[in-house]
């Protein structure tokens, strides 16, 4: 009994649960984005560039990420599959300490089952995994921010927030960063905080870095693309 409240060994049968549940339900069919990603995978390894020789509705980084991948590993679906179902298990233990800093640790544990949801296989594209991972990341260096107020944790959640907009800039990394402003205000107006607007200004000085890194990794192409 005392093992089993141990919260390392619930988190751990929490992960064994998620390995099970993607055993039994792994499908090895191919869906229309993994189609579309798998091919777009193989034109990036062959030298093309996304915007410019083929449509790609995402961010650049995400594609570079998981074409690397293919060209190390190789293109094979399952391979792909197990990489995202090892992503969704690393996703689990972020979860898990990004609730317990808002959260009892039970809560937290069934708020890192939950999250189960966000990282089944891929129903769609490969760059929504990555994404989810650094939204989760980003958040979680947000309240640890505000939990030791150091400039390290304002930097790392500007780091991610940055690599949220370069995977998946629209809607998700735009979401992120009101998220993130939403965030701010109400902890600011909770702790009575006079740095609100030294936050805000921090915010949108990260979100406009990630839109410049975007335009220029793109030569302005993703913009032209989306708008």
């Amino acid at each position: 009994k005392a093992v089993l409240k141990n919260p390392t060994t619930l988190l751990f049968l929490v992960i064994m649960a998620y390995l099970v549940i993607q055993l039994l339900t792994f499908r090895t069919g191919i869906l229309d984005e993994d189609l579309r990603d798998i091919q777009a995978f193989k034109q990036v390894n062959a030298g093309s560039i996304p915007y410019r020789d083929f449509y790609w509705f995402y961010g650049p980084l995400g594609i570079y990420l998981w074409s690397l991948f293919t060209k190390i590993f190789g293109s094979e679906l399952i391979l792909l599959r197990l990489a995202v179902i090892l992503i969704g298990a690393t996703g689990i233990i972020v979860v898990y300490n990004l609730s317990k800093k808002i959260m009892s640790n039970n809560f937290s544990l069934l708020a890192a089952f939950c999250s189960f949801a966000l990282f089944t296989f891929p129903a769609y594209s490969y760059s929504h995994y990555l994404s989810v991972m650094s939204v989760v990341i980003t958040l979680w260096y947000v309240l640890k921010f505000f939990s030791d107020t150091k400039w390290d944790s304002l930097f790392m959640w500007g780091v991610f927030l940055t690599l949220t907009f370069l995977i998946r800039p629209v809607p998700t990394g735009i979401s992120l960063a009101f998220t993130s402003l939403l965030i701010i205000i109400l902890f600011s107006i909770r702790s009575g905080s006079s740095i609100l607007l030294k936050n805000i200004l921090s915010l949108f000085s990260f979100f406009t870095l990630a839109v410049t890194i975007t335009y220029f990794l793109t030569g302005g192409l993703f913009f032209k693309t989306i708008f």
